[in-house]
């Protein structure tokens, strides 16, 4: 080979070694360009950090069972009288595809009888008794030791349309704002005691949807993915995971994923560190269920946003004596 043939293939290796550095360097900085893009875009769709609250937010746990049967007509009408800002209540669905206001997925035997005043068999589900059969049962009357100044009523389990058509025409003032806080309750576990989740998320977005309702309403679970599959139907509802005995090390997380605005804490396992955690990346946190003032202190003192009560008339005119509301 000679010595002209040596450079000239010299010459030409670095030729292809330049080529190959700028095609790497124009690699990189399009990897770097899209990255920065994808950053920003997430940044832009992340919810914008919170200042500590002024007001608190006051929910009517089950409608305000300190003072009237849980999630029943008569205890819902007392806490929009009063001036709670927000319903809280639970469902469950029947066997002809109704939305049942019920804590458990099975009739209350502690607070309800059958026909003709008869105990209830333990573990009669929702999901396998119709709306008609439902309705049969009756609820409210009986000693309930847990608290002793519920007022004792005959009322019967309510429907969440019967509810929707309630607020839509009622006179109340407050009627025209109250939120609406609605638990799915679903075991995973046991996936036959109730509906999917996918089934519980159609139907009460449906439903919202109707009534017109969805600015008004966040959909609450202990089991996130009624939570998720709500989201996909319809973007705009608010959701929030409710959490109990567990400290998590990453609540942000938790809500980024889910794409949660709020998140709804035992009133025991949340720290100050968490709220404000939660409040940089623009999440809401509304503790359950705190009864006594200490407990309300305490909370206070965390910086949350909301308080869900049994007791909301009591809360309110607690909160508005510190001008917290």
């Amino acid at each position: 080979m000679s010595h002209w043939t040596v450079f000239e293939s010299r010459s030409l290796r670095n030729k292809l070694s330049l080529s190959l550095l700028a095609v790497m360097s124009g690699l990189i900085v399009s990897y770097l360009t899209v990255s920065c893009s994808h950053t920003q875009k997430t940044n832009e769709t992340s919810l914008t950090p919170l200042a500590p609250p002024t007001r608190i937010e006051v929910q009517a746990h089950r409608g305000g069972r300190g003072r009237f049967p849980e999630n029943s007509m008569p205890a819902f009408e007392y806490a929009i009288t009063i001036g709670a800002d927000v319903l809280e209540l639970d469902l469950g669905i029947s066997k002809d595809g109704e939305l049942i206001i019920s804590h458990d997925p099975a009739l209350n035997i502690e607070q309800c009888v059958a026909p003709g005043g008869y105990k209830i068999p333990e573990n009669m589900l929702i999901s396998t008794l119709t709306l008609a059969q439902i309705k049969t049962y009756t609820c409210g009357h009986l000693p309930y030791a847990r608290f002793p100044k519920q007022k004792k009523l005959n009322v019967s389990y309510a429907t969440l349309r019967e509810l929707f058509d309630f607020i839509k025409a009622s006179k109340i003032p407050n009627a025209k704002t109250i939120g609406l806080n609605i638990e799915t309750k679903i075991i995973p576990g046991r996936p036959n005691d109730t509906a999917t989740p996918e089934v519980f998320a159609k139907k009460i977005t449906a439903l919202l949807q109707e009534y017109g309702f969805t600015d008004r309403a966040t959909l609450q679970s202990f089991d996130h993915r009624s939570l998720v599959e709500s989201k996909k139907i319809d973007p705009k509802l608010r959701i929030s995971p409710l959490t109990e005995n567990t400290l998590f090390t990453n609540l942000p997380a938790i809500a980024k994923e889910l794409h949660a605005e709020i998140l709804s804490p035992n009133l025991f396992w949340i720290t100050k560190g968490d709220v404000e955690s939660l409040h940089r990346v623009g999440v809401r946190v509304i503790p359950w269920t705190a009864n006594e003032q200490k407990e309300w202190d305490m909370l206070i003192g965390l910086g949350v946003d909301g308080i869900i009560s049994d007791y909301p008339e009591e809360l309110l005119a607690y909160l508005k004596s510190k001008n917290l509301h």
